[in-house]
Order: C-alpha cells, then sequence, then structure tokens
C-alpha cells in the first residue's frame, strides 16, 4: 500500500522542483550610450569607433557626450583621491 503512494508522491516532489527557464530570462532594455561612454572614460579605455559595437543603433552623439563627462570626473581630486585607495 505504502509503495503506491511513494511513486507519484515523489514525482510530484521532482516536478515541483522544475525551473521554468522563461521566468530568468533577460530582459532585453536599450543601451544607455551616455552610461557607456561614461564607464569608458572612467576606466580608461580608448573611444571606440562605430565598428566596435555591435549595435546598429549606437548613439554615438550620446556615447561621445558621456566619454567627455567621464573624462571630466577622472580629473576631479576626489575621485583620483578616492581610485587610488581602492588600489
Amino acid at each position: 500500500m505504502m509503495k503506491k503512494f511513494i511513486a507519484p508522491l515523489l514525482a510530484l516532489l521532482v516536478s515541483g522542483c522544475q525551473i521554468d527557464p522563461y521566468t530568468h530570462a533577460p530582459t532585453l532594455t536599450s543601451t544607455d550610450w551616455y552610461d557607456v561612454g561614461m564607464e569608458d572614460a572612467i576606466s580608461g579605455s580608448a573611444i571606440k569607433d562605430d565598428d566596435a559595437f555591435s549595435d546598429s543603433q549606437a548613439d554615438r552623439g550620446l556615447y561621445l557626450k558621456g566619454y567627455a563627462e567621464g573624462q571630466k570626473k577622472t580629473c576631479q581630486t576626489d575621485f583620483t583621491y578616492a581610485r587610488g585607495l581602492s588600489g
């Protein structure tokens, strides 16, 4: 009698652990080219040309504005001091 309940119970428990692959799928959002430019400048990367981007919708103007802003930040004394402390 007990064996009749073990198999269905085990099947129920195992199926309850199944992961739906679509619940953890990344959501596609548009790229913030201003932030990309700023991060490149702060990290010390050279300005990227259009061929470096895999996105045909890349906004070069926003990227360059962000890059310029990132360069300004790297020249601020408190930023360079904090970066030096972080190693």
